[in-house]
């Protein structure tokens, strides 16, 4: 094993770079070795204080079911990171991860090029707006002959039933 700022480990590595954590498998991982490299990367955010990871699996074959599993549910419980990216050959590959990554909420993008991916690596977060007061919403009106006929439920929903 290397320093704390750069772990080695059969078929890759994981090294503390500017910012961020980078991941570089050669191969691919079975679960245990999966689960051995999640915990070295949490170390190494936690270590570092770095929110940020990059996975390079540009030259790695696609993992079983099993580990991408392992995989996404590290991902989705960002504990240690705020953001990941992922470095990919295939453009289904890329396709396939940012709409899964959309669709569950998760800040994970895959991409082509590593200036890319580091560039919105290291863009910060959007800082949440601050709430605004809501404003309450006027009650639809309950008279005149439109609402004479039509449901209360669809009175705030339907038009004014004077359109001809």
């Amino acid at each position: 094993m290397g320093n704390a700022d750069h772990v080695i480990f059969l078929g890759g590595e994981v090294e503390v770079v500017d910012g961020y954590v980078f991941v570089c498998n050669e191969s691919v991982p079975d679960e245990l070795r999966a689960r051995t490299i999640l915990a070295a990367v949490d170390d190494a955010l936690a270590q570092s204080g770095s929110r940020g990871v990059l996975f390079d699996t540009r030259d790695m074959p696609a993992p079983t079911e099993a580990v991408n599993t392992i995989l996404r549910t590290w991902v989705d419980a960002g504990r240690l990171h705020d953001k990941v990216a992922l470095l990919v050959r295939s453009d289904l590959k890329r396709i396939a991860s940012n709409m899964r990554a959309i669709s569950v909420g998760v800040k994970m993008r895959s991409f082509h090029e590593l200036a890319e991916a580091e560039a919105w690596l290291l863009e910060p977060l959007p800082q949440a707006p601050a709430k605004a007061q809501e404003q309450p919403t006027p009650a639809p009106a309950s008279d005149g002959p439109a609402c004479r006929w039509r449901s209360p439920l669809l009175r705030g929903v339907v038009g004014s039933g004077n359109d001809k």
